[in-house]
């Protein structure tokens, strides 16, 4: 079935066939690879049989029975009393290696993520649905920040939405394996669970935007919309009940925030790129919180969450895109407190915090201009009407907006208890979705121009003051005499820096190069004319023979070509034309390492300045 089953059958044929696939899944247990065949083959019905053709709710609870031991979660505990038999745990079943080679298994790590992806489609997908069974009522401390109960009084009950089966299992189950989210609490089944946070996360966000989809696609193309649903029924359901998403997103959240700072880095990430996802399905209500969380633990005055801030700096890095994205007032209103907290973390003593904290500055500067000399029809729109982006569909913003603004969402969000994330009256908003008008927007982005030109000019000092604690650079070499890769003292320098310390300085080095390059171009001419003369000053007064990798990256960064602001076809580099003469002068009088110095910052100026090189080729050559 696996190999030779088409995927595209009838949803009849489904229906006749996925009660003898459940019967004859259930009849093997403890054998992972069995299962993730079946797996397979109930996401390739799931797509082409009708909602009502098949009552999922068995597949569901049998999902949800195995998770625990897929993620190898512990189910109860020890003791020290030896007069209690204690059972073995069971053994699991496996396939012959001949046959594994037919379905074309891939390595032990792959298998893994896929099989964790699979019972997340197929969790996702039973969402919304319900089934004859009568499930048991929903915990009432389902939500909460730390994942426990919560009996403050509430008006009216969260309880009483009338949530199905779908969701209220799978709240369930995420209420079940919150504690083994927690920091501390690490084993073998941390890592599955944050992959599986990742995987759900992302299967929600895509069910979102797709009824999203098809609700434009509806409004635009009634015809189309009906004959691919036709053939995709799945299409048909995808749209969640609002009480059904409010409660699956209470659910996750907490989640997202124990996994930021999960002691492992993929939890984390996988914790990172979940906040993502949940933030493009509601950027209103999920980002503030997480925004006000980043700058409670990047305030120096708060000792006691001073170890979150690099967590709260990657939180930051994930949240520029998908705010600006829909409610950019949420983001630029916080921005100018957390630009100032941040920068201390351009820190030369802590590389590992410097880095999330380039990145979060390096995805700011692709998304936010820098200065206020662009004009004052900047941000407008071309009254044209071709902005230069390519639109595939018609109101597909507005209808995914429409399920965060529904009054449905506005009241399920409003019965939630009060220590939920998604409650916005400790943030100063009320849970109605507000209106954003352009006068206000215009204003607001003309404030954050002013607040990032001066920033951008106190970053520059930073990376300054990090330039002149560079060390050594770092170079994995081999052990023994005159095995340093160049630098002196070979055995010693290659004694202290692993391959590790190596790769690490590479990423940050790459990390500051593309900060800096997209710094430099979201600068208006004045903020640039400012920064370039700093950085003029800067090479000028001091020689860093150890920090020249990166001082030649900052020097490509500011003689990178530019348009014209007289609006001309031809670019030109005017950070080349101050810098060359600087950079070249009296260059034959200094030592060899000053000179060495000078010549990898010149090389690195003239990378990028395109043809306004030869303006210079007298003095260079």
């Amino acid at each position: 079935l696996y190999l030779f089953q088409p995927s595209r059958c009838s949803s009849s044929f489904y229906e006749d066939v996925l009660s003898q696939w459940l019967e004859c899944w259930s009849s093997i247990d403890r054998c992972p690879e069995y299962d993730y065949l079946w797996l397979v083959l109930f996401c390739r019905a799931r797509k082409y049989i009708k909602c009502s053709g098949y009552d999922w709710g068995d597949v569901r609870r049998r999902l949800l029975t195995l998770s625990g031991y897929w993620l190898q979660i512990p189910v109860g505990g020890s003791s020290s009393d030896k007069s209690f038999p204690r059972a073995a745990a069971p053994k699991s079943r496996g396939f012959p290696y001949r046959l594994k080679s037919f379905v074309g298994s891939a390595g032990g790590y792959q298998e893994g993520i896929d099989f964790v992806r699979k019972v997340s489609k197929l969790l996702i997908y039973c969402l919304g649905q319900k089934d004859e069974r009568e499930t048991m009522p929903m915990p009432s401390g389902a939500g909460t920040k730390d994942g426990g109960r919560d009996d403050s009084p509430r008006s009216p009950s969260f309880a009483d939405v009338g949530l199905s089966s779908g969701t209220k299992d799978l709240v369930r189950f995420l209420d079940f394996t919150a504690p083994y989210f927690h920091p501390s609490n690490t084993g073998a089944w941390t890592y599955p669970l944050g992959v599986l946070l990742h995987y759900l996360s992302y299967d929600l966000c895509r069910r979102t935007a797709l009824s999203a989809a098809v609700r434009s696609l509806r409004s635009s193309h009634p015809l189309l919309a009906t004959e691919v649903e036709r053939i995709e029924p799945h299409r048909s359901v995808a749209e969640l009940p609002p009480p059904e998403a409010v409660a699956v997103l209470d659910s996750m959240l907490p989640l997202c925030q124990q996994s930021l700072y999960s002691k492992n880095g993929h939890v984390a990430s996988a914790g990172e790129s979940a906040l993502t996802y949940l933030t493009h399905i509601d950027p209103e209500k999920v980002a503030p919180a997480f925004l006000d969380l980043a700058a409670r633990a990047l305030d120096v005055s708060s000792v006691t969450m001073s170890h979150q801030a690099p967590a709260a700096l990657s939180a930051l890095m994930r949240l520029v895109q998908p705010g600006l994205l829909r409610r950019p007032d949420v983001f630029l209103g916080r921005l100018p407190q957390l630009l100032t907290l941040s920068l201390p973390g351009i820190d030369g003593n802590d590389q590992n915090k410097t880095i999330r904290t380039l990145i979060f500055y390096r995805n700011l500067c692709s998304w936010v201009p820098i200065g206020v000399g662009r004009g004052p029809n900047s941000h407008e729109a071309p009254k044209d009407g071709c902005d230069g982006t390519i639109r595939v569909g018609s109101h597909v913003m507005i209808s995914l907006s429409s399920l965060c603004s529904s009054s449905d969402y506005i009241k399920a969000v409003a019965a939630l208890p009060e220590s939920s994330l998604l409650v916005q009256e400790e943030h100063g908003q009320s849970g109605a979705s507000s209106s954003l008008s352009t006068a206000n927007l215009t204003s607001l982005l003309e404030e954050t121009a002013h607040v990032t030109s001066d920033w951008a000019l106190s970053f520059l000092d930073r990376v300054f003051l990090l330039l002149r604690t560079a060390g050594e650079y770092e170079k994995a070499g081999k052990i023994g005499r005159g095995g340093g890769g160049g630098h002196a003292g070979g055995s010693y320098v290659a004694s202290r820096h692993s391959s590790a310390d190596a790769r690490q300085a590479r990423n940050f080095s790459r990390v500051l190069r593309e900060t800096l390059l997209q710094l430099f171009a979201a600068m208006d001419k004045e903020t640039f004319g400012t920064a370039m003369r700093s950085v003029s000053r800067f090479l000028e007064e001091e020689t860093l023979p150890d920090a020249a990798k990166d001082a030649s990256a900052l020097c490509m960064a500011v003689a990178c070509s530019r348009s014209p602001s007289d609006g001309s076809a031809s670019c030109c580099s005017p950070g080349l034309d101050l810098l060359a003469p600087v950079l070249v002068s009296d260059i034959s009088q200094h030592s060899s390492r000053m000179s060495i110095y000078r010549l990898r910052c010149l090389a690195g100026a003239v990378r990028y300045a395109g043809h306004s090189v030869l303006d210079h080729r007298t003095s260079l050559i």
